[in-house]
């Protein structure tokens, strides 16, 4: 799950949640580093298969600072035949409030540079 939240000043934290059988996992940016009203590039790479691995979260081609406010336990939940849900909530109760440009999926993670080339790559669309 991913969703912004903590609005202040004009900015929202990321947030990122993965299900598991015991605890699942949350990690929060530990800045507000999304500018309201502005495009932004989000990428997250996490290894599912290691729960004591922390996500990555980069913003506009950065690794940004993330804090974990609960650590995982238990065995990850498959996802395998569920939906993928963006800009709202599973149960469809929290609603994006802006514009959704892009969504990509991958079965592996990038590393530091080419999400940097991603960034440069698209960024230009959007302003």
């Amino acid at each position: 799950v991913l969703n912004v939240e903590a609005e202040a000043a004009g900015k929202v934290k990321v947030n990122f949640d993965i299900v598991t059988g015991g605890n699942d996992g949350e990690w929060i940016t530990t800045a507000a580093e999304v500018t309201l009203n502005a495009w932004a590039q989000v990428i997250i790479t996490y290894n599912s298969t290691i729960l004591t691995t922390d996500p990555i979260i980069y913003i506009n081609g950065s690794a940004v600072g993330v804090t974990e406010s609960i650590i995982p336990t238990g065995a990850r939940v498959t996802d395998a035949g569920g939906d993928v849900t963006v800009g709202n909530d599973a149960t469809q109760a929290v609603t994006t409030d802006g514009t959704i440009g892009e969504v990509l999926i991958y079965n592996r993670a990038f590393s530091p540079r080419e999400i940097q080339d991603i960034y440069i790559a698209t960024n230009w669309r959007y302003k």
